[in-house]
This record gives C-alpha cells, sequence and structure tokens, in this order.
C-alpha cells in the first residue's frame, strides 16, 4: 500500500512539473506575441515586410532559461487587407523536447 501511495505522489509531481512548463512555454509566447503587435504598431512597414521581425534561428529570453522560441511569417488570405499569420513556436527541454505554438493574424489597416 505504501509503494502505491509513493507511485503516485511521484506521478502527481510530475504532471504539476509538466503543467508548470506549459504555463510558463505559454507565458513566454505571449511576451513573445505581444512584441510582434508593438512592432506592428510601432513599424508597420518592416513588420509587414516580414523579413525584420522574423527568427528562423532559435531565440531566447533571459527571463524564460531553458526555453527557446521561433518566429514564422506567412500571407493570409483577407478580402480587404493584406494579412500576416505570425506563428510563434516555443521549445522547451523536459523528459522528451516539448513544443507549444501561439499564432496570430495581422491586418494592415
Amino acid at each position: 500500500m505504501l509503494s502505491g501511495v509513493v507511485v503516485l505522489m511521484v506521478h502527481s509531481v510530475s504532471i504539476k512539473t509538466r503543467s508548470f512548463d506549459r504555463k510558463t512555454a505559454s507565458r513566454m509566447a505571449e511576451v513573445v506575441m505581444e512584441r510582434m503587435v508593438l512592432a506592428k504598431e510601432n513599424d508597420p512597414v518592416g513588420f509587414f515586410g516580414k523579413t525584420v521581425y522574423e527568427k528562423t534561428v532559435p531565440e531566447t529570453l533571459d527571463e524564460f532559461p531553458g526555453y527557446s522560441y521561433l518566429i514564422v511569417f506567412n500571407d493570409y488570405p483577407c478580402s480587404f487587407h493584406s494579412c500576416v499569420k505570425v506563428e510563434v513556436t516555443v521549445t522547451w527541454a523536459g523528459q522528451t523536447d516539448q513544443t507549444i505554438k501561439l499564432d496570430r493574424i495581422f491586418s494592415r489597416t
């Protein structure tokens, strides 16, 4: 019985750690995406030119050690403006490499 409780506790801690890792990765993706929102507002020509802000080599942020991100821009069909879909991919190492993606569509107004 005692060994069953220990196994359950270890499994529970493992789940909490993975959940914390995903939450941290989600926060990082949100921070990076907010930077893209600011870039669109402050430098729309560079932003919609795509190559200025696209990151195809993993980048890191000091406040998220052990996590890295990529930013990919893709044209997105819109009926009234030119649009771009920005995809932020965050990766981190756990028991296996983990990844989350956050995307957002921006339109040129």
